[in-house]
């Protein structure tokens, strides 16, 4: 999972998020229009349609001066999403951060016991 935050005019903003509907994004939200003239929008991606949508969002932006996209790992999400529980992106996340273990990271941060549930039992 992503956060693709698009900085771009404020005009472009009902095709931003139609892009994110289009493609059925986790999630997406905006800020206030800027002094000059951009607002950000932050769109939560799933691995799955990451591709597709940055190739939407480059099609539409590709050749403005003043915009830009920046993508963004996800350490984790809460709630859990059905991507979440898709054993091929498990695969893919165990591949990526390989070195830690998610309950280990998360007993020693403080974090209490009541988001610890939405950790896997892998140790």
């Amino acid at each position: 999972m992503r956060v693709i935050e698009i900085i771009a005019d404020a005009g472009h903003l009902d095709t931003l998020t139609g892009i994110a509907e289009h493609h059925g994004v986790t999630d997406f939200w905006y800020g206030s229009e800027g002094e000059d003239g951009r607002r950000v929008l932050r769109m939560l991606v799933d691995d799955k349609s990451r591709q597709a949508v940055v190739d939407a969002l480059q099609n539409l932006l590709g050749s403005s001066d003043n915009a830009r996209i920046v993508i963004m790992p996800v350490e984790a999400s809460l709630p859990r999403t059905d991507d979440d529980a898709d054993p091929e992106n498990k695969k893919g996340a165990q591949k990526h951060h390989r070195g830690w273990n998610a309950r280990s990271v998360i007993n020693g941060s403080g974090i209490g016991r009541r988001f610890r549930g939405f950790l896997p039992n892998d140790g």
